[in-house]
């Protein structure tokens, strides 16, 4: 069998996604693939071999339809299972000043990394700002002259529960496993630079989890997560109003809280080659009830931000939660008090909010396969430094 060295691992909380980089054509995949399982809440896996047999099988299916074996692959770590610390790191380039050039810039974020330990361990390295000589602040300080450079960097940390179960997933598989955090490189790859250098939000609602993060410069400063997301719609669908699973899902792809209906306005939807009605006002006050509840989560993160943002800060919305739900971005907008911008990838086949992990993992890919922007491996066992060259 030939050997495929590169493929990339999206894991969401309702499903987990399996690609393939198409090396010949660019920002696609060669082969892609998905499953529904368990998925994770509270920073824990809801069924451990669950997840084994899904990643499992996956790969087995890949295989076995490409005639190839996968040595390597890029695992999108969520945002449930990271956190963000920031260090002030100095380093002297010499007795005079001199050129600085690539390697530099990278070294004083590799010169920072902090040692892994029994709760975390570093996936990401990012510069806010490099200061050349206490007084240039610069995000590309290639070419210029300085004799002593300090970063203001970012390093995001997987959590070792997560680390330690898929090392394990990775040994008992023979394949090598790689991490990075799908939010930052869903704020990387996918968020205006502008945005980024000015400060910016990302709301990245999912199915059971939610992630709330601010950026600036190349870097992710703050990061909250909270296991509540747009599942628990159809889940309160069927708590409250005693509607079957097979008709929420139906539902779903209806709801439209927008709408302002009259007392027999109705939604119909066909199940099971017969088609059911439900009151337009019943659905929409559940839905709302539970948008408006991860709404709020969003305020108390956004408030817990300890980075001042203005009131103008861009907030961008994106995930698979609020996907199908018209009216759920003009919900946020309204409760939040500020203007709400939606996010997905500008790749066709993956411009819808419900793309955004595994495009820019595919952008974040590509990037290295290309060697070209501001990703690079390497070799000291860290992960991957985010920075634009």
């Amino acid at each position: 069998m030939k050997t495929i060295k590169d493929a990339i691992l999206n894991i969401g909380s309702d499903n987990i996604t399996l690609a393939i980089i198409d090396e010949k054509c660019s920002n696609s995949f060669f082969y892609e693939s998905y499953k529904a399982y368990l998925g994770f809440q509270n920073g824990n896996f809801i069924d451990e071999e669950d997840l084994f047999f899904c990643i499992k099988s996956l790969i087995k299916e890949c295989e076995t339809s490409i005639f190839g074996k996968i040595s390597k692959i890029l695992v999108g770590v969520p945002g449930e299972f990271t956190q963000v610390i920031q260090k002030e790191v100095e380093m002297s380039l010499g007795p005079t000043r001199r050129k600085i050039i690539s390697r530099d810039a990278d070294n004083i974020l590799i010169k920072g990394e902090p040692l892994k330990n029994d709760s975390h361990v570093a996936i990401n390295a990012s510069p806010i700002c490099y200061i050349l000589d206490e007084n240039d602040c610069t995000l590309c300080p290639e070419g210029k002259f300085a004799q002593n450079i300090k970063a203001q960097i970012s390093y995001v940390l997987c959590d070792r529960y997560f680390y330690d179960l898929f090392n394990d997933i990775s040994d008992e598989l023979k394949i090598n496993f790689e991490y990075t955090s799908t939010m930052l490189a869903e704020i990387m790859f996918l968020m205006p630079r502008v945005a980024r250098d000015n400060g910016a939000f990302l709301v990245d609602v999912g199915f059971i989890s939610s992630s709330v993060a601010f950026s600036q410069g190349d870097g992710m400063i703050f990061i909250k997560s909270f296991s509540l997301g747009g599942g628990y719609i159809a889940s309160d669908l069927m708590d409250v109003l005693n509607i079957p699973y097979d008709h929420v899902v139906a539902l779903s792809e209806k709801i439209n809280i927008n709408l302002s209906p009259s007392t027999n306005d109705q939604y119909f939807i066909p199940v099971k080659n017969s088609n059911s009605v439900y009151k337009i006002s019943d659905i929409n006050e559940v839905a709302i009830s539970t948008i408006d509840d991860i709404c709020d989560y969003v305020q108390k993160a956004i408030n817990n931000c300890p980075y001042k943002a203005s009131d103008n800060i861009p907030i961008y919305l994106t995930g698979t939660g609020f996907a199908n739900i018209i009216g759920a971005k003009e919900r946020m907008a309204q409760i939040l008090g500020k203007n709400i911008e939606i996010l997905s990838s500008p790749i066709p086949q993956y411009n819808k909010p419900s793309f955004s992990g595994i495009a820019s993992l595919l952008m974040l890919m590509q990037t290295k396969i290309n060697k070209t922007g501001f990703l690079k491996r390497l070799l000291n066992n860290f992960k991957y430094i985010f920075r634009r060259k």
